[in-house]
C-alpha cells in the first residue's frame, strides 16, 4: 500500500521531532521532508509533493499561511494542516479562505493529529474539536497590552493592525499611502517600542493580540 507522504514546516526543531515521532507511528503516513522556515518549506514542497503538509504559523522569511497561499497558487495537489498556538476565529477563517484543510490547536496534537490528517486525506476539513468551545474563542483584553500599544503613535497602530491581518510591507505601504521604506521605519520603531525582536516576533505580536489593538483603536 502506498503510503501518503507528509512535509512538517516549523522552526522549533523539538516540537517538529516530536511531531515527525507521531506520524512515524501512524499506519499509511510517511513523512518526507522537514522545513525550518517558510522559504525552506516551499523548495522542499515544489521538490518533494507531499500529499500533505503541516505547517506552524510563524516561521521566518514566510509565514505559515504565505506558505499556505502559496500552495493553493502553485502545488494544489498537496494539502495544508495549519497546527498553530493560536484560537483567534478569524485567524481560522483566514487560514481555511487561503486554502488549508486543517487547523489544528498544538495542544490537541498529540491527541487529535492522526484524526486530522485522516480527515484531510480523505477530503474532508478538519478543525480542533476545542477550537469549537467559546470559552477558546474568546480573546479577553490584556491591560497590560493595551498600555504598551498606547506608547504608540496612531499611524503605528494603524501599521500594526494591518501586520496582524496577514499584509506585506508593500502592501501595508499601498494602503497608508507611505513608502515601502517607512513601513521599514515604522516597523524597526514598533519593535523597539513594544521590545520585541525581529520582524516574525512583530508579526506573531500583531495576531496574537488582536483584540487589544482593535479595542484600542475603538477607543480612539
Amino acid at each position: 500500500m502506498t503510503k501518503a507522504t507528509v512535509l512538517i514546516a516549523d522552526d522549533h526543531p523539538i516540537f517538529r521531532q516530536g511531531v515527525r515521532h507521531l506520524i512515524e507511528q501512524y499506519e499509511g503516513m510517511s513523512v518526507v521532508a522537514e522545513a525550518n522556515d517558510g522559504l525552506s518549506a516551499i523548495r522542499l514542497i515544489s521538490f518533494h509533493q507531499p500529499d500533505i503538509v503541516v505547517v506552524d504559523l510563524f516561521m521566518p522569511n514566510i509565514d505559515g499561511l504565505g506558505v499556505v497561499q502559496w500552495m493553493r497558487e502553485n502545488c494544489s495537489s498537496s494539502l495544508a494542516i495549519v497546527l498553530t498556538m493560536l484560537t483567534d476565529e478569524a485567524l481560522i477563517d483566514r487560514a481555511i479562505s487561503l486554502g488549508a484543510k486543517g487547523y489544528l490547536f498544538k495542544e490537541d496534537a498529540y491527541d487529535q493529529l492522526h484524526n486530522c490528517l485522516q480527515a484531510v486525506s480523505a477530503g474532508k476539513v478538519y478543525i480542533s474539536p476545542s477550537l469549537a468551545s467559546p470559552a477558546v474563542l474568546q480573546s479577553p483584553i490584556d491591560s497590560e497590552i493595551v498600555s504598551r500599544l498606547e506608547s504608540l503613535t496612531p499611524t503605528q497602530r494603524v501599521l500594526l493592525q494591518l501586520l496582524g491581518e496577514f499584509k506585506t510591507s508593500r502592501e501595508i505601504a499601498e494602503i497608508m499611502h507611505i513608502s515601502h521604506r517607512t513601513v521599514q521605519n515604522h516597523r524597526l520603531n514598533i519593535c523597539s517600542a513594544l521590545d520585541v525582536q525581529g520582524s516574525g516576533k512583530l508579526l506573531e505580536f500583531a495576531v496574537r493580540h488582536e483584540a487589544e489593538i482593535k479595542h484600542l483603536a475603538a477607543e480612539k
